[in-house]
């Protein structure tokens, strides 16, 4: 098997009630590159989650193959968890370019028709041990992720495209990029799930990498666990590669993160 390793994390919060169990699977990019469905399916079942939330290119816009391999495991994959996810780069390019959108149009009506709850700029509340949990997915326009000088994200504009997140209700913040990180702070979410950096390529240690997507170096958030008050930001180093797959003391991960209630502060932790 490739290198790899499960970075597990554990949240506490007041507006919990009850532990919850969620793998975050983000930059899976499914191709030759990467791992089987069947080893993701494996990998899955070794958390035994609650919840499965996908962050975004676990398909990849450069193989057309990567929809069916997507498509497969989804297929078996929804028929255990709950799945919820948000687009990232690579769906929202395949969406953007006319050359490839009726095929992911039919990826995206496919996974659905399967149970998968797609969130491209909406959330779902779900109810689960008598309590609920808001999961939204912000999508980005392409543009943001153009490199090597991507735009800035002006205040007010998640406020705009997902409204406000519930004072009393643990709200979760799939948004692709941890570029923005500042900017999904400041929206408010209890939890936050990013992905895209790929470790930073060469991984210094657990929270630092060499090098971001849009060639910024030595980029912040790149990898690991951050707070800010009562809120945590977990960046996903990813599960795959596409491309060039590149990767130095940098091995695909799967996160696993638990909430739980309040009885002191949140701490992170990884095997």
């Amino acid at each position: 098997m490739k290198s790899f390793v499960f970075s597990r994390y554990e949240v506490r919060s007041e507006k919990i009630t009850d532990p919850v169990k969620i793998c975050f699977v983000t930059d899976w990019h499914a191709s030759a590159h990467s791992f089987s469905p069947s080893v993701v399916m494996r990998l899955l079942e070794c958390e035994s989650p609650d919840l499965v939330l996908i962050g975004g290119d676990i398909v990849s816009c450069t193989m057309p193959e990567s929809l069916h391999i997507a498509d497969s495991f989804l297929k078996k994959a929804a028929d255990v968890w709950p799945i919820f996810y948000a687009r990232g780069n690579h769906e929202s390019k395949l969406m953007h370019r006319e050359v490839s959108r009726p095929k992911y149009t039919e990826y995206e009506r496919r996974i659905t028709s399967y149970g998968v709850r797609l969130l491209h700029n909406r959330h779902i509340s779900y109810i689960m041990t008598n309590q609920t949990i808001d999961i939204y997915g912000l999508t980005l326009p392409v543009r943001c992720y153009k490199r090597p000088f991507p735009p800035l994200l002006k205040a007010g504009t998640i406020e705009k495209v997902l409204g406000n997140p519930k004072e009393k209700t643990f709200s979760i913040l799939m948004a692709h990029t941890p570029l923005y990180a500042d900017r999904y702070f400041a929206w408010g979410a209890d939890l936050t799930l990013c992905g895209h950096y790929h470790g930073g390529i060469l991984k210094f240690d657990a929270h630092h990498g060499a090098m971001s997507p849009q060639l910024i170096p030595f980029p912040r958030y790149c990898c690991g666990d951050f707070y800010h008050g009562k809120q945590t930001l977990i960046t996903g180093a990813g599960l795959g590669d596409h491309s060039l797959p590149l990767r130095f003391n940098n091995p695909r991960e799967l996160v696993t993160i638990t909430l739980r209630p309040e009885t002191g502060n949140g701490t992170g932790t990884c095997d």
